[in-house]
């Protein structure tokens, strides 16, 4: 309990950012938060050492949040309720292909496979989407 203590005080407040980043919804964004903190004693028993508890936090975010996603289900393109300032700056093709890799977790051979392009054109796609969002910031 005392390190899901600590660890909830250290990281918490960046946590609910990211996950409300992808929500946009501060009420739902603790809710989803709340239950990551609920989870999280279990995962602390099969954590390694040497694990970065941020990253570990922000994967098991994102799992609950594709668990979820009733668009992850479906297939389709999920896109945030909002649209950030990232996703504007780019084209549709780079927010579908974004979007699929990293809100609802394929792997570019997935995403070539039900988009039926090429993969080195879908790391080309998603190169440019990163030099989107850089050109944004």
């Amino acid at each position: 309990m005392y390190a899901t203590r600590t660890i909830y005080e250290q990281y918490s407040a960046m946590l609910l950012g990211y996950i409300y980043e992808v929500v946009k919804d501060q009420q739902l964004a603790e809710h989803y938060l709340a239950e990551v903190f609920t989870r999280l004693p279990l995962e602390l028993k099969n954590q390694q050492p040497d694990t970065n508890i941020y990253l570990h936090l922000q994967l098991m975010a994102r799992k609950l949040l594709l668990e979820r996603t009733d668009a992850h289900q479906n297939d389709e393109v999920y896109l945030p309720a909002t649209q950030n300032k990232f996703l504007a700056g780019m084209t549709t093709e780079q927010q579908t292909i974004f979007c699929r890799i990293y809100y609802q977790g394929q792997s570019t051979a997935q995403v070539a496979a039900s988009l039926q392009m090429d993969e080195a054109h879908i790391r080309k796609i998603l190169k440019e989407a990163f030099a989107a969002i850089r050109k944004t910031t």
